[in-house]
């Protein structure tokens, strides 16, 4: 009596079986809170207002051509195109991202925090690259030394500061510890 055997089939995967409708997935995060999106848009709309305020102020001049004082704005500067060390289109850029800003925090947009912080970034970023490089242009290597200096200092005496306070945390859990480890007199007396 031969047993025949019959080849298998070719099993497939077990496909999960879905009743379930499938769920959509939820944002990974949601819109800011109403406060903060009138906040973040009112602090869009300073950038914007502030464009037209005055930004630079030029004293009066006295002597052959007197001259009276004035002020000159953001739409000023921009128009005249007589700006040291600035692209115009950096100072384009400030009602702009301005606006940006405020019209995304008012319409709830989700990624209006990423885009205040980007703004503002992006602007202190340029504010202090122009602040050093009129530092370089304007002063010499004495300045820069102190400079450089200072900045080590601080940076040598938050990092001691730091670094002695770890030092003691661990030196009191050591006693901590080493303090758990010792019987109690009370409790050795117990037991003698």
């Amino acid at each position: 009596m031969a047993e025949t055997t019959k080849p298998k089939a070719a099993s497939k995967p077990a496909e999960p079986e879905t009743t379930e409708a499938a769920e959509p997935e939820k944002p990974l995060q949601k819109p800011p809170h109403i406060v903060m999106r009138a906040l973040l848009g009112f602090a869009g709309l300073s950038l914007l207002v502030g464009f037209f305020l005055p930004w630079v102020r030029f004293p009066a001049v006295e002597g052959e051509h007197p001259s009276p004082e004035h002020f000159q704005n953001g739409l000023d500067l921009l128009m005249e195109n007589d700006i040291q060390g600035t692209a115009p289109v950096a100072i384009l850029l400030v009602p702009i991202l301005g606006a940006l800003l405020s019209a995304a925090s008012f319409m709830g947009f989700r990624y209006a925090a990423q885009t205040a912080i980007g703004v503002a970034v992006g602007m202190l970023a340029y504010g202090l690259y122009v602040l050093a490089s009129m530092f370089v242009s304007y002063t010499g290597y004495g300045l820069w030394t102190v400079a450089v200096g200072t900045f080590v200092i601080l940076l040598l005496g938050v990092a001691t500061y730091m670094l002695s306070r770890r030092g003691g945390a661990s030196e009191e859990e050591e006693e901590t510890t080493e303090e758990a480890k010792k019987p109690a007199p009370a409790k050795a007396a117990a037991k003698a």
